[in-house]
């Protein structure tokens, strides 16, 4: 099958791009994996107060929220920390890598309503496409962003103070997330543009591949360390990860031909997606989001949405990710949270 680059799998916007190799359109050295679900639905947001009660059927009793940045068609959750502080990306073609901003929100629950009080989050001096992918708890960021020749960089917003980062020589670097010991994990491309991970503790780069495996790309970590992702094997089939203890395992949802798994919560939950058609991991357009606990796997879709990715979950079972309807429009995708 044909896959797109590790693009921002995230997120649409956001981040996570689904597969782990290049596509066309796309710009180069920046990753793709699930990015952020597909497509709109007809549901507009102004950045005001607004919920939806709607637990999902057979699933987890979960509240849903629906988060659109101000004026933006698209937006992309991407993590979430213990203070219900949410980060992930807009822009007008967001599922596309195209025009991303990243951004920061708070989020306040009322008793019927919720409050969004958004703040664009923006490496200095870089106009092309930025996302913001994971925070900690005490609101440090870490994102990348796209120079003028289209090269990706990582960064890291701590204190207000952005710093950038490269893994050495890499040709483009992207982070996904960062644990409340600063630890650092993410993506980078060599010549070849397929993607390798890595962890950044206290300076010190470490690879992170999964044996065996052409591609890897981490994207979530615990407080204790665990690290989650997706690789791709020799036949070219993409699987979850967990990285514990120094020990591999590969997560892979019963009947799905692709599975991604994207961050894990300080109890080990983890969340991220998954496709049951091929067709599903080419477009991605009816990707499902799944919560594994206690070794049970659960389905987690966006009621009344044709696709689902969730790209993080905090310590109280908090999840974020990004939604979309694909008989509502062609490439645009929104930002949600479900609390349980």
């Amino acid at each position: 099958m044909t896959k797109q680059s590790l693009t921002h799998f995230a997120m649409p916007v956001a981040i996570l791009a689904l597969a782990l190799s290049t596509s066309p359109g796309v710009a180069q050295n920046k990753p793709s994996g699930p990015r952020a679900a597909g497509h709109q639905s007809s549901h507009q947001s102004q950045g005001g107060s607004r919920t939806t009660h709607a637990p999902q059927s057979g699933s987890p009793s979960y509240t849903f929220g629906f988060l659109d940045f101000p004026q933006a068609p698209n937006t992309a959750a991407s993590g979430v920390n213990k203070k219900f502080e949410i980060v992930g990306a807009y822009g007008s073609s967001v599922p596309q890598g195209d025009g991303g901003i990243g951004f920061q929100l708070k989020v306040a629950l009322g008793k019927n309503a919720e409050t969004e009080t958004y703040r664009s989050v923006n490496f200095p001096g870089e106009p092309a496409e930025q996302f913001a992918n994971g925070l900690n708890d005490s609101g440090q960021i870490v994102g990348d962003y796209l120079d003028a020749s289209g090269n990706s960089h990582g960064y890291e917003l701590s204190g207000g103070t952005f710093s950038s980062f490269d893994y050495p020589g890499a040709t483009g670097t992207n982070a996904s997330a960062i644990n409340n010991s600063g630890v650092i994990v993410g993506g980078w491309w060599p010549s070849s543009l397929l993607a390798q991970g890595f962890q950044l503790s206290g300076g010190t780069y470490t690879v992170i591949n999964f044996p065996g495996s052409t591609q890897t790309f981490p994207y979530g970590i615990n407080n204790s360390g665990d690290i989650v992702g997706f690789y791709d094997d020799a036949s070219d089939v993409t699987h979850g990860f967990l990285l514990s203890g120094g020990t591999y395992t590969s997560i892979d949802v019963p009947g799905a031909v692709g599975t991604y798994a994207t961050s894990i919560n300080d109890v080990g939950e983890i969340v991220g997606g998954y496709c049951t058609t091929a067709q599903c991991m080419d477009d991605q357009n009816t990707i499902q989001g799944y919560l594994l606990s206690g070794g049970t796997f659960t389905t987690l879709n966006v009621p009344g949405s044709t696709s689902t990715i969730i790209f993080g979950i905090n310590k109280k079972g908090v999840i974020v990710g990004s939604y979309g309807n694909c008989g509502e429009g062609a490439g645009l995708a929104h930002g949600f949270f479900a609390t349980p």
